[in-house]
């Protein structure tokens, strides 16, 4: 009965929601009380004006990873209360752990940055389909990945002929 208790007392990873774009400044308090935070991001290249530039955006919006034991009810409350948060999911009342495999495997994919790697979806031969402009709903197949300024050149299949076009990395989606 004694390890059952003490299994049940160790820190579980669990989800928070947060209200929307509050996921850095709660992070931000926690980290400074002392709880494990786990929020990945991923870099979106975004256009305005004519220009594109690089913002971090959560992978999961309004969503993020903390590891606690809520055993300890301060640690519930300290959660619950702090500015920013909606709940913890679970069923009901009642916060559900998620699996530490699960975080861990997210992890692996996140840079020291924070930063989730999207570098596999830009390998050369990774199907596109076109989502903006004069071609857009053809698929084709990426030739090469994206350069310093955000432009990729892919194959499209159309006519009965191969067309290389070169795009914003933006204007594609991939398969």
């Amino acid at each position: 009965m004694q390890a059952q208790k003490k299994e049940n007392a160790l820190p579980r990873w669990y989800i928070a929601q947060t209200k929307p774009a509050c996921e850095a400044f709660v992070e931000m308090r926690w980290k400074q009380v002392g709880y494990e935070v786990f929020y990945p991001r991923i870099l979106k290249r975004v256009r305005r004006a004519e220009k594109y530039f690089e913002k971090s955006s959560s992978l999961f919006p309004s969503y993020l990873f903390v590891r606690l034991d809520l055993n300890d009810p301060t640690h519930h409350r300290n959660v619950l209360y702090t500015r920013g948060v909606r709940k913890l999911l679970g069923v009901d009342s009642v916060p559900v752990p998620v699996h530490d495999r699960i975080v861990e495997l997210l992890q692996e994919h996140v840079n020291e940055k924070g930063l989730f790697a999207t570098a596999e979806k830009l390998s050369k031969g990774s199907k596109i389909r076109v989502i903006h402009g004069p071609l857009k709903d053809l698929v084709g197949v990426l030739e090469k990945p994206a350069s310093a300024d955000g432009r990729i050149k892919v194959l499209i299949e159309a006519y009965h002929k191969t067309i290389r076009a070169e795009l914003w990395d933006v204007e594609v989606e991939y398969l």
